[in-house]
């Protein structure tokens, strides 16, 4: 008699909603320039390495946005904490695809039964803006300026925010005067600016809903610092904003100034009505509740082999000195306005433990008819390949 291996049958969910950002309130607009542009998504990486000419540290960010709205011109700056160099641009989005695919939540869903497990922003300023880079301001310093694909480009220093808003407003970023006492806050701490104008929309514009994308933009920092600018975005943000951070470094990466959190892979339960047929959102929510309103999920921790992303279909021009091997770790948050009112900063883990992104799901009884309907018919076939198997062996003679 030859023995029947029953074999699990599963629903696997790639839920859309775990990557899908939602709007991002980085933008410092004009007055009455509210409703003609949002920010629709925020995407950032920031890949901690050493300098390949004197071995000091550099942080290289690539933000990637869209947005929806009218004006053909507008540009973002940026509080850093050293000169911005090697400003380039991405002509795709694809380092953000693959970065996404790597690390959402994966969901999947198996019939009634034994639990199983899986071992395991807007950080910038947008502004509408007209006109060209001219002349500095007395206390306003450019140490670098030049052009990156559709950007135009300028880095400086101020050492007041009323000097940086006259700078920025002549040479073509509308800044409103509400803006100085967040931008103020950025000079004491002596932090530099990247400010860039977009001249024109990508080529390759847009959805059905009128969301515009732009290219990825990339550039570095000399600098130890792993810092993400997180409070200019109260000047306009939405009432929430979702804000991923990848961090590639040669450890696991964690927030060093705001509680870190996981998802607990024993709370998540069966929900029909959820884009991932989970509680998960709920349990994201209620996690950041109980660390006090503002804190940082880790989705995901794993070892990554740089060459895979700085091939140049992907990384066109991935910084040098690079290690070959790096962890990768996803980081996400949803905080309201509000509640930013700090920047957030990120360190090295305690240790290097990974976190899987998948996230196992028993369905209530019933609840998967299409899955239960199609298992007779299965096991008929997989028992029809066994006997015949079973005819061969006898009459093979084995």
């Amino acid at each position: 008699m030859v023995p029947v291996r029953f074999v699990a049958v599963l629903l696997f969910v790639l839920w859309p909603g775990a990557s899908t950002l939602l709007a991002d309130g980085g933008f410092i607009l004009p007055q009455g320039a509210a409703a003609d542009l949002a920010q629709t998504r925020q995407e950032v990486v920031l890949a901690i390495h050493d300098d390949p000419a004197d071995g000091g540290s550099r942080v290289t960010y690539v933000l990637g946005t869209s947005y929806t709205g009218q004006p053909a011109e507008f540009a973002w700056v940026i509080p850093l904490p050293a000169i911005p160099t090697d400003v380039i641009a991405h002509e795709t989005d694809s380092l953000f695809g693959l970065l996404n695919d790597m690390t959402q939540p994966r969901f999947w869903v198996t019939e009634p039964g034994p639990a199983q497990t899986d071992s395991g922003l807007g950080c910038f300023a947008c502004v509408p803006t007209a006109g060209t880079l001219g002349r500095e301001g007395a206390l306003v310093e450019v140490e670098a300026r030049g052009q990156a694909g559709i950007f135009e480009w300028v880095a400086l220093t101020s050492t007041g925010s009323n000097a940086l808003l006259t700078w920025l407003n002549q040479n073509g970023f509308n800044v409103p005067a509400t803006a100085a006492d967040v931008l103020n806050g950025y000079i004491q701490l002596g932090m530099h600016f990247l400010a860039l104008r977009v001249n024109e929309p990508s080529q390759n514009q847009g959805s059905q809903d009128g969301e515009i994308e732009i290219p990825p933009v990339q550039f570095t920092c000399q600098t130890s610092q792993r810092f993400y600018p997180m409070a200019i975005s109260q000047i306009s943000a939405a009432d929430e904003t979702e804000v991923v951070v990848y961090v590639l470094g040669e450890h696991r990466a964690e927030a060093a100034n705001l509680p870190n959190g996981l998802i607990d892979p024993e709370a998540l339960r069966y929900d029909a009505a959820s884009p991932s047929l989970s509680n998960y959102e709920s349990l994201f929510t209620q996690t950041i509740a109980g660390l006090g309103g503002v804190a940082l999920i880790t989705e995901y921790v794993g070892r990554v082999w740089t060459d895979d992303l700085s091939a140049p279909s992907f990384w066109p021009e991935a910084p040098a000195g690079l290690p070959l091997e790096m962890f990768l770790t996803r980081l996400r948050t949803v905080i309201p306005r509000d509640r930013m009112t700090l920047d957030f900063e990120f360190q090295d883990a305690p240790d290097d433990q990974t976190i899987s992104r998948q996230f196992w799901i028993e369905a209530a009884a019933g609840a998967n008819a299409g899955a239960a309907a199609g298992l007779p018919l299965a096991m008929l076939l997989l028992c029809g390949l066994f006997l015949m198997a079973a005819k061969r062996r006898v009459a093979w003679g084995c």
